[in-house]
């Protein structure tokens, strides 16, 4: 109202207190912004300039500046609340984000039970300290073999001294201070190798 006349609000506005004031839009995605206008969206979508219209962000996102760039990811999909620096909504750790759902699956669930961070095809990292990743898999680490029933084994635990091996019984490096045995697979300490000197002069002598 000017004085004791009523004047229009503006025209995408439904109710406004003065001639610079909007109080409610007409379109309910619509906020008004000053200079009685309905040019800002209401949280979860985007102006369209072309279209001069507000649209719902897209899926998994609460806040966005377009139909593209997400500011604020929903987090009870298990997305990370800040996106990326392109603006797309990334996975939070321990899961990895499923393109064909377009949701974050558990790293377990797509990889094996041990891997705890893992991107599109490949587990980052294991949920033990005796295993690593190996493409999507996780294996035992050097200086551990793997059981039949897929437990990692110290190589010192049955071979002493044993540095690296791939089974129980053959070790393929020793630590320092130990001298493979190319024929039992075991480690000699100091004594078996001083034995086994002896044994060689003693033979020359014969």
């Amino acid at each position: 109202m000017n004085g004791n006349t009523c004047e229009p609000c503006d025209l995408n506005c439904l109710t406004c207190t003065s001639a610079t004031e909007c109080d409610a839009c007409i379109n309910p995605n619509r906020k008004p912004t000053p200079g009685n206008k309905c040019d800002g969206c209401n949280e979860g979508y985007y102006w369209d300039a072309d279209k001069q219209n507000c649209f719902p962000c897209f899926k998994n996102c609460d806040v966005c500046k377009d139909s593209t760039t997400c500011e604020k990811c929903t987090v009870a999909g298990n997305f990370e609340s800040s996106p990326n620096s392109e603006g797309k909504c990334r996975c939070v750790v321990g899961y990895v984000y499923n393109e064909t759902l377009d949701a974050c699956d558990p790293c377990k669930e797509n990889k094996n039970e041990f891997c705890s961070t893992c991107e599109k095809e490949s587990c980052t990292l294991c949920n033990a300290e005796y295993l690593e990743p190996k493409g999507s898999e996780c294996v035992c680490k050097a200086g551990y073999y793997t059981t039949s029933w897929g437990s990692c084994i110290p190589c010192d635990r049955h071979i002493s001294g044993c540095l690296l091996c791939e089974e129980k019984d053959k070790c393929s490096k020793c630590n320092d201070g130990y001298k493979l045995n190319q024929t039992t697979g075991r480690c000699d300490g100091a004594w078996e190798i001083t034995v086994a000197l002896f044994v060689a002069v003693m033979i020359l002598f014969i």
